[in-house]
């Protein structure tokens, strides 16, 4: 029986890191982005969601471009019948709820894919930098906890690495974003969904490309345990990653409740649904 051997990076220990950090004085912390020392400087506003994990400091903190409002994602690969009972919920922020349109879930990401955002993932998935990781983990805990979630009612659902992926990186990028994600929403983690190991690569690939060499990627290997599913992905570029696992999860529970959520999407001046 073939099996696949996962070495563990670098950065996974930065989530013991992260706890000793979190108990240093804040002047005694180091910013991962400017190497310098934390200065006093946070908004009351910035301190309730970081608390005392804060990985920037105030400064770099503010220069970062934060994104407001959700865009509206198209479930382009939703089939027609099965589209007209989707009935998804949607919030024009995460904490109240309006009506969106069907064939579409609401993305909530917490910045732009901009520099210096797309230097800390490359050097975070790429040469799996530890300060990359703390500091991609501060900007993802901005994002507030969805109103009535809990552990009962809603799970969390990181995008599947393919295994040649997960074999030549020797770990999952999303998969540990998505844990912080779920420690700080204190929201389980589900893990239902097999990716197909035939899904090309797709960095360069426009929409179209994406959106046809994902048909039929995604596999559930047993239903959601609750209706309501966050998906998540590190990166939301043209959509169609996250469309494709819409996709398989509706095709097994049209009634699921989705969103969707990211670390980054867009550029301040161009995104989905803008």
């Amino acid at each position: 029986m073939r099996t696949t051997t996962v070495r563990l990076p670098p950065c996974a220990l930065s989530v013991g890191l992260r706890r000793l950090l979190g108990a240093l004085p804040v002047d005694m912390r180091q910013c991962v982005l400017c190497q310098q020392r934390f200065g006093d400087g946070y908004r009351q506003a910035d301190l309730r969601y970081l608390k005392a994990q804060a990985f920037l400091c105030a400064p770099c903190h503010r220069s970062l471009a934060w994104r407001n409002q959700p865009v509206r994602l198209p479930l382009t690969l939703v089939d027609a019948a099965l589209s007209a009972q989707i009935n998804p919920p949607s919030q024009t922020n995460l904490s109240s709820q309006t009506h969106l349109p069907p064939k579409s879930i609401p993305v909530f990401a917490a910045t732009f894919y901009q520099y210096p955002i797309n230097r800390l993932f490359h050097l975070f998935k790429d040469e799996e930098d530890v300060p990359a990781f703390l500091a991609l983990a501060h900007i993802l805990q901005t994002l507030p906890k969805p109103d009535g979630t809990n552990r009962h009612n809603t799970v969390i659902l990181p995008v599947p690495s393919t295994k040649p992926r997960l074999r030549e990186r020797g770990f999952d990028p999303a998969l540990m974003l998505a844990k912080f994600l779920a420690y700080h929403w204190r929201l389980p983690l589900w893990q239902g969904v097999k990716r197909v190991d035939s899904a090309a690569h797709q960095r360069g690939l426009d929409r179209s490309a994406r959106l046809e060499n994902l048909a039929n990627a995604f596999v559930l290997t047993k239903s959601p345990p609750v209706r309501q599913v966050v998906l998540f992905d590190d990166v939301l570029t043209t959509g169609a990653t996250m469309s494709a696992l819409a996709k398989a999860v509706l095709n097994a529970m049209p009634d699921a409740r989705l969103l969707a959520v990211c670390v980054a999407h867009g550029r301040a001046d161009f995104s989905l649904g803008e």
